[in-house]
């Protein structure tokens, strides 16, 4: 994972982040086995994007 240093922007980072995150949540419910309550690959992909914005949201609230 690369350090907040090596962005030159805050918006830069936070969309590093955003992927990260992302591709960990789709980890997770890949290993959960949890992919047959989606319908689609599109609704698949609506829930890890919102999984990794949920997850940004809430160390944003944390750390101020």
């Amino acid at each position: 994972m690369k350090a907040r240093h090596e962005f030159e922007s805050d918006e830069a980072y936070r969309d590093y982040l955003r992927t990260y995150f992302a591709a960990m949540a789709m980890q997770g419910i890949l290993a959960s086995g949890y992919t047959s309550e989606y319908s689609s690959i599109q609704e698949f992909t609506r829930a890890i994007i919102e999984h990794a914005d949920e997850l940004l949201k809430q160390l944003e609230d944390a750390n101020p």
